[in-house]
């Protein structure tokens, strides 16, 4: 289908996800991260995060019309 979006922005994200979930509208995943979820010099730590959900995503569907909250 495409590619998940990551983001750090849950106070547009989140609403908007529901509003298209509400519509039957289809996207490729959503992966929200808190920013206080990862500091900005720990890039590795939030790359090691993506590829172990991504890893554990993989499938028939993989992320397809999922909100994923990475921690």
């Amino acid at each position: 289908m495409g590619r998940a979006l990551v983001t750090f922005n849950l106070r547009d994200l989140v609403p908007l996800s529901q509003q298209w979930a509400e519509a039957g509208r289809e996207h490729a995943g959503i992966i929200l991260v808190p920013a206080r979820a990862v500091q900005p010099h720990e890039i590795g730590v939030l790359v090691r995060r993506l590829a172990a959900l991504l890893d554990a995503t993989q499938g028939d569907q993989g992320l397809e019309n999922r909100v994923v909250f990475l921690r």
